[in-house]
């Protein structure tokens, strides 16, 4: 009986360790979606309070990912330095 409770411990302390990788994971994709949401609605907020009414674009070199190496190269902007 003894070694049936030890190998059930071992089973859930597995089972527990694995857990937190995946929140982690979890909490680092959500952190990056917070990121583009904000990224995305300063581009929006940007183009519509333009002042004279003229929409400007950020040229290619200011305009960057902050979330592209937890993206590991998925994204098309380049990461932010």
């Amino acid at each position: 009986m003894t070694r049936f409770k030890h190998l059930v411990a071992t089973a859930l302390s597995m089972a527990a360790l694995s857990a937190c990788n995946t929140v982690a994971g979890a909490g680092r994709d959500l952190q990056v979606a917070g990121r583009a949401i904000d990224h995305t609605a300063d581009e929006v907020s940007d183009f519509l309070f333009e002042p004279d009414g003229q929409a400007t674009t950020a040229s290619a070199e200011t305009d960057c990912d902050s979330g592209a190496k937890a993206l590991k190269g998925k994204s098309s902007k380049p990461a932010c330095r």
